[in-house]
């Protein structure tokens, strides 16, 4: 698979582990969390005399123990009935609050990944959002690509935005979603380091796709791929989320029928807790 440590893989696999890089377009922690034999197949793959074989031995150890202690999570569990919806790039003044009167409307709880510079310039609505029981992640300073950053870029990045979070809503946050689902060795152990369980996904909306996508493409895309334990992402903020805010409704009533239950990504967490190892 990638044993012979080319220049090209070294390249690729060094900066970062994306879904791409694994099978099939599937997040990596799909396969620490729920397919062991994939990540047991691809890790016998690895050969240790190159550099790029240690290095994703070692990387690879440490991604299953994160995903041991539920330090990664991509999904919920298979068997019950729960979906998380998830926003990022928030708060945004125009689509955050109709997204929090949507969810109120229809007695939903989500979980929102927060941009540090977005809510130093709106906190009333990260508090907003945290009063009414919502989850408040952390989603980086100002959105960069993480796995091509200093370690002290992605510990500033982090820390600035948990500390005005917790300024607006007097909690620092435990969940951390990186900009673009990338990251690397450094950011996990930053995330980690700092207290926080890093957050995937498993259904992408598309809704960031923009002009590209319509409502109907949105809600297509959602009530296509959801199943049990899903955590969809969506976005309050980083552009035009008139669609998103539209979409939402018919998202939530069809699921609503389907028989789901909405959480938080902490509630699936704590539901993951209880996991026979």
């Amino acid at each position: 698979m990638y044993g012979n440590g080319s220049r090209k893989d070294l390249v690729l696999l060094s900066k970062s582990i994306d879904a791409s890089y694994i099978d099939n377009q599937q997040s990596f922690a799909y396969h620490l969390r729920y397919e062991n034999q994939s990540l047991i197949h691809f890790e016998r793959q690895l050969t240790c005399t190159s550099v790029l074989g240690i290095y994703m031995k070692t990387f690879v150890f440490y991604l299953k123990r994160l995903a041991r202690a539920n330090k990664v999570v991509y999904h919920g569990r298979a068997n019950q009935p729960k979906v998380a919806l998830t926003f990022d790039d928030g708060p945004n003044p125009t689509y955050t609050p109709q997204i929090l009167e949507l969810l109120k409307q229809y007695n939903v709880q989500a979980t929102f990944f927060a941009i540090g510079e977005h809510v130093q310039a709106y906190p009333q609505l990260v508090r907003q959002e945290y009063q009414e029981g919502h989850a408040v992640g952390n989603h980086t300073w100002t959105h960069p690509h993480l796995p091509e950053e200093s370690r002290d870029r992605i510990q500033n990045e982090l820390s600035r935005t948990s500390n005005v979070i917790e300024q607006a809503t007097g909690t620092k946050p435990v969940l951390f979603r990186p900009p673009y689902g990338k990251v690397n060795w450094n950011v996990l152990k930053q995330s980690s380091q700092q207290g926080m369980t890093t957050i995937l996904w498993s259904v992408d909306t598309l809704d960031w796709d923009q002009p590209s996508r319509t409502m109907d493409d949105i809600v297509n895309r959602a009530l296509s791929e959801v199943g049990n334990g899903s955590i969809l992402l969506l976005h309050d903020g980083g552009g035009n989320r008139s669609p998103t805010v539209a979409a939402l409704p018919t998202i939530i009533i069809n699921l609503q029928q389907r028989g789901y239950q909405f959480v938080t990504v902490q509630q699936m967490i704590n539901h993951l807790k209880h996991i026979p190892r």
